[in-house]
């Protein structure tokens, strides 16, 4: 994850649980892992799956590379009112072993020869949209894509999706 802009708790920084604090780090398929927030019990309160207090804010400069494993509990702040005028901007990046499977879709990994190939392929814009397009399909799980951009990135690239 690299921001754009220097981030901070008032515009909206990232915040990490650290794996002492997570006692669902090593067990992947854990539906508490996988849904840190639950609503129930008294009068539909939520609940988090992690002590609050484990939680740590990860403010930064623009251009800091700020990694994580991927099962590490972590999330964007909101930005508030103080943060507001320069709000959070930034760039995320996500790397896995060329063999992993997401196990929710079945969706293999791009090689490295197949994103070089595709994009040597892309001579156009539109093109490159349409990886850009496909490349959106690796965070549907966690984030809906608002229909009108995934209508207008197709329109605009020739992405599989």
């Amino acid at each position: 994850w690299v921001p754009l802009n220097e981030v901070t708790t008032e515009n909206g920084c990232m915040y990490v649980v650290p794996r002492e604090f997570d006692e669902n780090f090593d067990k992947d398929g854990t539906y508490e892992h996988m849904s840190v927030q639950t609503t129930g019990g008294m009068k539909d309160r939520r609940f988090l799956n992690f002590p609050i207090n484990g939680a740590k804010p990860l403010p930064g400069q623009p251009g800091d590379m700020m990694c994580w494993f991927g099962n590490t509990i972590h999330w964007g702040a909101s930005c508030h009112s103080a943060g507001a005028a320069d709000p959070r901007a930034s760039i995320a990046l996500v790397f896995r072993r060329s063999d992993a499977v997401q196990e929710f879709d079945a969706k293999a990994c791009l090689t490295r020869q197949e994103v070089e190939r595709r994009l040597a392929e892309a001579g156009s814009a539109e093109e490159r949209l349409g990886f850009v397009k496909d490349a959106l399909g690796y965070f549907e799980h966690w984030y809906d894509v608002p229909k009108g951009l995934r209508e207008a990135i197709g329109d605009a690239g020739g992405g599989s999706k």
